[in-house]
């Protein structure tokens, strides 16, 4: 697996629009990996019903659908 949002990184030292959406992205990808760490392909597959949607793309996992 790879470092990727393994940590969230440090607070920038100034403040800019650049750097808050940054900031709010490594957030997001850091709670997802840690959200779904362990997971199986099987996992990942799971639809509560037949016809509800998918995604099918885990960046961790590198599946695809």
């Amino acid at each position: 697996m790879s470092d990727l949002f393994y940590n969230i990184p440090d607070v920038p030292k100034t403040e800019s629009a650049a750097n808050s959406i940054a900031r709010f992205v490594d957030e997001l990808g850091f709670r997802y990996r840690w959200a779904t760490e362990g997971l199986t392909e099987k996992e990942f597959q799971f639809r509560p019903h037949p016809s509800s949607m998918m995604k099918g793309v885990n960046p961790f996992l590198g599946t695809k659908k």
